[in-house]
Parts: C-alpha cells; sequence; structure tokens
C-alpha cells in the first residue's frame, strides 16, 4: 500500500494553515536529489500539491488565493461566496475535513 499524507483542508482557511506553510518541508528536502527544477522551493511543492489533490476534492465552491509568504502559501478567499479572514476562526467547513495524497504523486511534481 502507498505511503500517504493526510491534508486538513480547513487549513486553506489560516495563515497558519498546512503547519504554517510548512507541511511538505520534511518531504521536499529528503527527496531534493529527485527534482528537476531547481528554481522551486519546498512551498511551491505545498502550492502545486493543494491545487492538484486537494481544491479539486474539495465540494464547496472555493477561491483560492497564492501569497508569498513565510506562512501559509495558498489560502481560500471565499468559501460558498463568504470572504475569509485568515487571522480568526470561522465556522465555515470545508468538506471533505481531510484528503490523503499518495507520497509518490507529490514527489512527482516535481520532476
Amino acid at each position: 500500500m502507498a505511503k500517504k499524507i493526510r491534508f486538513c483542508t480547513d487549513s486553506l482557511l489560516s495563515k497558519w494553515g498546512f503547519c504554517d506553510g510548512d507541511k511538505l518541508e520534511d518531504l521536499f528536502f529528503s527527496n531534493i536529489n529527485k527534482f528537476n527544477n531547481k528554481s522551486m522551493g519546498e512551498h511551491d511543492l505545498l502550492v502545486l500539491t493543494v491545487k492538484k489533490f486537494i481544491i479539486p476534492k474539495i465540494k464547496n465552491n472555493i477561491e483560492i488565493e497564492e501569497i508569498i509568504t513565510n506562512h501559509n502559501p495558498i489560502r481560500a478567499s471565499k468559501v460558498d461566496n463568504k470572504n475569509i479572514d485568515w487571522f480568526n476562526d470561522t465556522d465555515i467547513k470545508l468538506e471533505p475535513e481531510y484528503i490523503d495524497v499518495n507520497i509518490e504523486e507529490i514527489i512527482n511534481l516535481m520532476k
């Protein structure tokens, strides 16, 4: 069975989501020798992963913003036509709550 990483979709609602943007840092640096695009970093890998594997599976109507930051670089700006405040808790819930992604599929994004 393939190894997977579990993503909490509510991370899209916070400045500190996806472990403050570092969710894939260990995976990135432990596999950096496999990457062809040397100009990409761990935040780029997170953004690509979320766009390809997380957002398409979310049932809510969601608008996304990419942010250059040392925190979470990809966040929802609107969910079901409601603006998101990245600095405060919200009662908005994304469905599904968790999405598992195969580690090899993530690594292949950077090849």
